[in-house]
């Protein structure tokens, strides 16, 4: 598993059981429907990728002014947003010889 999919994977959970604690519905639907109102409505863009575990497809997109959408596309064709928010900033491959945190 690569780091960028453990990361998703791991954001994806977090988000699911915090969602899960308010039990506020998921938005799920077609995925062809969820991406097309990313592109016309936000601008949004897929930047990232990547397979969970689970068979599933964990999607990271992003707007030109840092609006973001994490979906999870599962084999049937359903997508589910599991989380969306501003001022995402994406930040360059990091090296062995780099520390981890960004701040």
């Amino acid at each position: 598993m690569t780091k960028i999919t453990r990361t998703l994977a791991l954001a994806a959970c977090s988000i699911a059981m915090a969602g899960a604690a308010k039990s506020a519905p998921t938005p799920c639907g077609p995925r062809a429907g969820i991406v097309e109102q990313l592109s016309a409505r936000h601008s949004e863009n897929q930047v990232a990728l990547g397979l969970a575990d689970t068979g599933q497809v964990m999607e990271l997109w992003m707007g030109p002014g840092g609006s973001w959408t994490l979906l999870a596309s599962l084999p049937s064709g359903t997508s589910c947003v599991v989380a969306a928010g501003e001022q995402l900033q994406l930040l360059p491959p990091q090296t062995s010889e780099q520390p981890s945190d960004p701040v």
